[in-house]
């Protein structure tokens, strides 16, 4: 028996991490013996992250090692596979690590907006403070510092590179749609590391309720890739008919808030200038009405008036 440790998920999701979500569905593709344990510590894994994968052997503790781990362990996990289907596994693998990560991580942990919104306030609803800040800081800077990295001199001009990430994934989005197709699974009637490692990209994108829907939106419109996600969603990772109700008032709740944002973007600048405005009027009236009122004092005036009292007592002395 091994152990998958994993950060906690919602909104439907089993996982709000995209390579948690991709190892998890993994397991449950080929049922491997595994126990998952969601985990709010990062203390307790030895890079600092998940998924970690703990087995009598020893901890493999990134997405890969844990595939190729499970592929040593039984071979007909993907098997079927012909040396051409192989390759393309590679090269879209590269693809999408390439194109669609970079959008993930930027919409997750870089977009202000999102970031605020989204995956703050989740993250710190499973972290204790203060180590919650500290890990969020963490991922915001080394999210920031890839994306520099990716995009070289175009992370100098911000909306330069933040719209360029986004026409990668979609254009990503659009190729994957194309080799997906009518099938259910990218390489045929049964699913492979590729399918896992898709659909943990792909399910955040479209069931986590973020500010920035444009991804989403464009997902939603390649059908048969929102129907993927779907599809192993409900069957691997299926909610009761309690937490469907509470899911569904939640994004209820959630689309409602977006509507609001997007009709009144500015609504909480608005309401601190309102704020300022009421309190300077305020306090204008009450100096005209004389309600407050300041004595403006000369203190070089007061300086000699002080000197001649000092002067005139000397004198006064003098003459006693």
């Amino acid at each position: 028996m091994m152990e998958l440790q994993v950060w906690p998920g919602d909104w439907g999701l089993p996982s709000i991490d995209q390579h948690c979500i991709a190892a998890m569905v993994y397991c449950k593709f080929f049922k491997a013996p595994v126990t998952i344990t969601k985990v709010s510590n990062p203390w307790k894994s030895p890079t600092g992250q998940f998924p970690v994968l703990r087995h009598k052997d020893g901890v493999e503790s990134n997405v890969t090692d844990i595939f190729n781990f499970l592929r040593d362990i039984n071979p007909s996990i993907e098997e079927g596979l012909t040396e051409t289907q192989s390759s393309d596994c590679l090269a879209f693998s590269a693809l999408i690590e390439e194109k669609l990560l970079p959008a993930v991580l930027y919409l997750l942990w870089v977009d202000l907006r999102s970031y605020e919104d989204f995956t703050r306030p989740f993250y710190g609803s499973i972290l204790p403070f203060p180590l919650g800040l500290w890990v969020m800081m963490r991922k915001h800077n080394a999210c920031v510092e890839r994306l520099q990295a990716c995009y070289g001199d175009e992370g100098k001009a911000e909306n330069q590179r933040d719209t360029k990430i986004i026409r990668d994934a979609k254009e990503c989005l659009n190729l994957l749609s194309a080799k997906l197709g009518e099938k259910n699974y990218f390489f045929g009637s049964k699913p492979c590391s590729f399918d896992a490692l898709v659909f943990g990209y792909l399910a955040p994108l479209l069931k986590a309720p973020l500010p920035n829907t444009v991804l989403m939106n464009h997902l939603n419109g390649c059908r048969n890739l929102a129907q993927f996600c779907t599809r192993i969603l409900d069957e691997h990772f299926p909610l009761t008919a309690a937490e469907n109700e509470a899911l569904k008032k939640r994004e209820e709740d959630a689309r409602q808030k977006m509507i609001e944002a997007s009709e009144y973007p500015h609504k909480k600048r608005n309401i601190v200038i309102a704020g300022v405005v009421v309190v300077a009027a305020m306090v204008g009236y009450a100096f005209l009405s004389g309600l407050v009122q300041i004595d403006f004092v000369d203190a070089e005036k007061n300086k000699e008036e002080e000197s001649s009292s000092r002067k005139n007592s000397s004198e006064g002395s003098s003459t006693d």
